[in-house]
Order: C-alpha cells, then structure tokens, then sequence
C-alpha cells in the first residue's frame, strides 16, 4: 500500500462512521412515528437495517472488512424499499396511501402525519371520520352474510386497492392539497429521500472503506481468520515508536564548568 492510500484509510473511516451516526439517527427519529402509525412493515423493515447499521459501525471501528461489505449491500435493499415507501405515497399505480397495505400488513392503518399534520390536524381528523363511517357503511350493505371469511377478506384487499378510483378518496385528496400546509405523504416521501441520500454516501465510502481495508488484508490468524485489526495496530504501533525514537534520539555532549 502506497503512503498517500495510508493517508485515507483513517479519513474513510471517519466518514463513514459518521454517515452511519446520522443514519442512525434518522432511522430512530422515523422507527418512532412509524411506530405510532403501526406501520409494522416499516417497523420491521427500520429494526432490520438498524441492526445492520450497528454491525457496519463496528466493522468500521474494529477494522473488520465483511462487515463493512454487509451493510454496504444491505444499504442497496434499503434504498429500494424507500424508492417502494414513496411510490406508495405518490399514489403510483394502484398504491394506496390512505391504507398501504404492504406497510401497515393490512390492519387499516395509515400514517402517523396524516391525522397530526402540522396545519390541519381537526380538519383531516373530521373528514376522516366521515369516510370511514360512510366506508364501513357501504362494506356491510356489499357483503352478504353467507359469503365465506377468505371471500370477504378478499374482498377488503381488493377494495383497499382500488381506493384510487374512488370518488371520496379523490375528494380527500383535493382536500389535503388545499387545506394541508405540508400534506402527511409528502412529509413521508421528504423522509425517506433522506434515508436514500445518505444511503447513497454510505455505499459510496463503504466501498472505498473496503477496498482501503482489503489493501491492508495481507495475514492470517490460523485461529481467527485474516485479523486486519490486529495487523493495522501492530502497523500504527510500529510507526508511533519509529517517530518517538526519532525523536528521542538526542546526541549528549559533556558540560565543561569555567573555573
């Protein structure tokens, strides 16, 4: 390894502990609303890539090259399933917003900002009510009572997503639009475009993080593997008493005293 490839190794390595701090973060910030939305895919979907987060954070701390790889690859399954998060909520295709199915497993529910969105909170709260009612009306005159549980279960599914197509789940749109400061999905796409930028940084120093560190991956520890840790600190030892020897090594020359 070249001197100036030495020189970078500890600046990757700094960066990229960073990135994944600030990803940690925001991760925890959203785990949170989803969490009170019970969006339980997402809820999953934030744990699974925390743990990954944390096992990246110690490869990078303890020099320890697959784990930096794991997470660099696990990144770009989060990246898709945020690029997923926001076609739902821009309503592409048959997506449905207002009851993702994919993210909340079916239980109805639908994101936290949508009834605590910072302008028009009363406002969604009453009109949603309103759908609801009217939606719950029109689901108990459609099925008969002879129909079998699978049936009508299908028809929930198939209903939720055909909510595009729906007159008041199309006024309700308008209404947001018009009333809403800063509509709930929007804030939901804003959230994972973050997630997805800082992914992109993370691959980005991840790749450069393990190429650095295999440059340095030269031994064996028969009973460890390749221990890059222990090589790199015998390696910045090393160096450290170089420097104190050059330092310390002073010429001493005998004082005369004038008589």
């Amino acid at each position: 390894m070249t001197k100036s490839e030495k020189s970078s190794l500890p600046n990757f390595r700094k960066i990229f502990t960073i990135i994944i701090i600030i990803n940690i973060l925001f991760l925890v910030e959203r785990s949170v609303f989803d969490f009170f939305g019970f969006m339980f895919s997402m809820i999953i979907a934030d744990i699974i890539y925390l743990i990954f987060l944390v096992i990246g954070l110690f490869g990078a701390l303890q020099f320890r090259v697959n784990y930096v790889v794991s997470l660099t690859l696990t990144t770009l399954l989060w990246i898709a399933w945020n690029i997923f998060i926001i076609c739902v909520y821009l309503n592409i295709g048959n997506l449905n917003r207002y009851d993702p199915v994919l993210l909340n497993l079916n239980t109805g529910r639908t994101s936290w900002w949508f009834t605590s969105s910072f302008s028009c909170k009363t406002e969604i709260s009453s009109e949603l009510e309103k759908l609801q009612i009217q939606e719950q009306l029109n689901l108990v005159r459609s099925i008969d009572d002879s129909t079998s549980s699978i049936k009508t279960q299908s028809y929930k599914i198939n209903s939720l997503f055909l909510f595009n197509t729906d007159p008041k789940y199309k006024y309700l749109n308008r209404f947001i639009e018009t009333n809403c400061l800063i509509p709930f999905h929007l804030v939901e796409i804003i959230h994972s475009g973050i997630l997805i930028l800082f992914g992109i940084f993370l691959i980005i120093f991840g790749l450069l993080l393990s190429n650095a560190l295999n440059d340095e991956d030269d031994s064996f520890d028969y009973i460890g593997g390749f221990d890059t840790a222990h090589m790199l600190s015998q390696n910045y030892n090393l160096e450290q008493q170089q420097t104190l020897t050059r330092n310390a090594h002073i010429r001493l020359e005998p004082l005369y005293a004038p008589h």
